[in-house]
């Protein structure tokens, strides 16, 4: 007593919420449920803090947890060492993609189709 306010916080800034009362178990708890509508990339890894807190006297109690948000690329750029391709001389060609979460599965297609035995690297770089 008294009944705790539940509330969420990012970054220090408190997010709106929806409180009710429920009865678990013959006991009253307090309910707050956030609903992120459109998550945005600035979502992607961030911590998310639930506070109950009874009174001002106390420190409130705490549970936190990481935002895990699926983001397709920014960007994705073909390099080839050179802009002319010579037929029957082979190439390494170069596919780059940059901002997904996870990693984007890049497929090489040729007239639409995909192109068989093709040697493919593959380099997750997290920066």
């Amino acid at each position: 007593r008294p009944p705790p306010k539940v509330t969420w916080w990012r970054d220090g800034n408190e997010l709106i919420g929806t409180s009710h009362t429920s009865v678990e178990e013959g006991a009253t708890v307090m309910v707050n449920q956030l609903l992120i509508g459109t998550t945005t990339r600035d979502y992607y890894g961030a911590r998310i803090e639930c506070r109950a807190q009874g009174t001002r006297l106390l420190q409130p109690v705490t549970k936190d947890v990481t935002v895990q948000v699926h983001l397709k690329p920014i960007r994705v750029k073909i390099i080839t060492p050179n802009d002319l391709l010579t037929a029957g001389h082979p190439i390494a060609i170069r596919c780059e993609s940059w901002g997904s979460y996870p990693a984007a599965k890049i497929v090489w297609l040729l007239d639409g189709e995909p192109i068989r035995n093709a040697e493919v690297t593959l380099n997750n770089d997290k920066e």
